[in-house]
């Protein structure tokens, strides 16, 4: 049951019924499910968080690092009405990570998960479709226009982006979801045991031409990212650069335009450039703990001068530089961790350092490796510390390593201080990495 209602959470999440039937308006339908699912879940829960303990747990450990580090970053100011607010939000964000680690439990249930997850973004991909081209009209979707200059001519133009509602009320962030959902479909598309797998190539289909749609250079470059990183776990790295070489000028032409157009010294590759100098510099205003995160739709008065900041500057566009700015050296380290930490538990079991038992869980590894570099890459370009398909992600690279036996080289992954220490430094490089980019590129920082 507890499975069964944790699928549902995920359709919901994404397809919000309540937004396309309007008599279902105002029914909390997600916190109800949630709250149900809770409920049952709660044995498979404790067996899953006491089983083992939590430094055996790196990711997860990261993750309820991240939940601490967003209550603690407020009391320095004694903003503990701010520490309730934004530590129960970022609470009920960490109770979905933990239901999916602790009921999708099996491998069977991760790959029929995985299916789940490929089904509802094709579905919220049709939606949106639709609606763009005006097939459908739902009041709660609505169409987004850009502009763009060309750089020879001066010549302004309109165009029209694709996005979706809720947590994907954003074309950069309907476009970095359907791109990481890629991998994940060709997973399902090469399923050598099931006889309906070519019924896959359709959501490729719609995930490509979606992604075109939104006009996201985020979502072309975590595009590009899941597939070079399932072929280079897949076919190894002489083979990748072979299938780099044919796939990659394909994706040039099929993306031609805006997408294709990089630049890190003009346009909104600039600036963003100059969004991370302003919040570089907020970040070495309070480096310990962090200015804290705030809810825009919270009390107005209790965060007038996080609102006002954000309302002239913007919201971070790089999820990993927004951590170290909200919430000092620690969190930040933490949230950057719980990434690096799922991309060094996936490596460890490569078939060099591993052998998997269980076939179907070996022949998942490419794919899901595929799926967090790309989510991996697109938060890169924005600000998704506190959102659910962030925990999404990590959760299905932790649900994984549970559920899949093998006979490592190296012992599996637990929190130490050599693995702090290898974070501590990752955190500092990506910061020195980050100053870098904004003194060459933004002339500031």
């Amino acid at each position: 049951m507890a499975f069964v209602l944790f699928l549902l959470v995920n359709a919901t999440l994404f397809l919000r019924p309540a937004e396309i039937i309007p008599e279902w308006q105002g029914i909390s339908l997600y916190e109800y499910l949630i709250i149900a699912c809770f409920v049952f879940a709660l044995p498979d829960i404790l067996t899953h968080l006491t089983g083992r303990p939590l430094e055996a747990q790196p990711v997860t450990l990261c993750v309820f690092g991240v939940l601490a580090a967003v209550v603690l970053s407020q009391l320095p100011s004694f903003n503990f009405g701010e520490a309730w607010r934004t530590g129960f939000f970022v609470f009920k964000v960490v109770v979905y990570y933990v239901l999916l680690i602790s009921v999708v439990n099996t491998g069977p249930r991760l790959k029929m998960f995985i299916g789940w997850l490929v089904c509802c973004c094709v579905l919220l991909a049709l939606i949106t479709l639709l609606q763009y081209h005006e097939v459908l009209t739902l009041p709660t979707l609505k169409s987004v226009t850009d502009t763009d200059m060309d750089r020879v001519t001066g010549e302004v133009t309109t165009f029209g982006r694709l996005q979706g509602s809720g947590i994907f009320n954003d074309p950069n962030e309907l476009g970095v979801m359907l791109a990481t959902a890629v991998p994940l479909a060709l997973y399902l598309l090469a399923d050598p045991k099931s006889v309906l797998r070519f019924v896959f190539v359709l959501p490729l289909g719609i995930f490509f031409y979606a992604v075109y749609l939104t006009q996201s250079r985020g979502a072309f470059l975590a595009l590009i990212a899941g597939l070079g990183g399932w072929a280079l776990a897949r076919f190894g790295s002489r083979r990748a650069v072979g299938f780099a070489l044919v796939g990659l000028p394909v994706l040039l032409v099929f993306f031609a335009g805006r997408q294709t157009s990089l630049s890190a010294s003009q346009g909104t590759g600039q600036t963003r450039i100059q969004i991370w100098s302003d919040w570089l510099t907020e970040f070495r205003e309070s480096p310990l703990f962090g200015k804290g995160m705030s809810l825009s739709e919270e009390d107005p008065d209790a965060i007038k001068e996080r609102m006002e900041w954000e309302g002239k500057k913007h919201v971070a566009h790089n999820s990993y530089l927004h951590s170290f700015r909200d919430l000092g050296l620690v969190g930040g380290m933490l949230f950057l961790g719980a990434f690096l930490l799922a991309f060094w538990s996936l490596a460890r079991l490569s078939p060099g350092q591993a052998q998997v038992l269980d076939p179907e869980m070996a022949r998942l590894r490419p794919f899901l490796l595929g799926a967090l570099a790309a989510f991996a890459l697109g938060i890169l370009s924005l600000s998704l510390c506190y959102s659910i398909p962030t925990y999404m992600v990590l959760g299905l690279v932790t649900a994984y390593g549970r559920v899949t036996p093998c006979r490592a080289v190296k012992p599996a992954l637990s929190w130490n201080l050599n693995i702090a220490g290898r974070i501590a430094l990752a955190g500092v490089g990506f910061l020195a990495f980050t100053y870098m980019i904004v003194r060459v590129f933004g002339g500031s920082g």
